[in-house]
């Protein structure tokens, strides 16, 4: 895919997204234009934190302990709600890098009924910091 297509294609997916969307909604919509969940192998120890082996297999009914695998696109948590996903689109030669904010546990909730919202979203080349 040509870096204008590319960018035709980032524009055409952006008019059809909203910052403050329930999240998804906005997953089912970039699924749908063909982005991949890119998972991430630290994702369990980004979530849940270092001790997450102990934990996870102690409790694995816990929302976070199932949230790296309900989620394969999901990359990091923070403690106050913050969650950054991404995902990946053969031949777009970017990711795409979503910033949410709230409850993970739901993540498939009814867009009226969830409280995780999409705080928003950018592509990055792959490597950028």
């Amino acid at each position: 895919m040509g870096t204008s297509s590319a960018s035709n294609s980032a524009l055409l997916l952006d008019s059809k997204l909203d910052r403050g969307m329930a999240y998804n909604e906005f997953r089912k919509i970039v699924i749908d234009h063909g982005w991949q969940p890119q998972p991430d192998a630290q994702c369990m120890a980004n979530v849940v934190g270092g001790n997450y082996k102990e934990l996870c297999s102690e409790h694995p009914e816990l929302g976070n302990c199932r949230a790296c695998t309900e989620l394969r696109e999901l990359s990091s948590c923070s403690g106050d709600g913050h969650c950054l996903m991404q995902f990946n689109h053969e031949g777009f030669g970017k990711t795409l890098e979503v910033g949410t904010y709230g409850e993970i546990g739901d993540w498939n909730a009814p867009a009226d009924k969830s409280t995780l919202s999409v705080t928003g979203w950018e592509y990055r080349s792959p490597g950028a910091q």
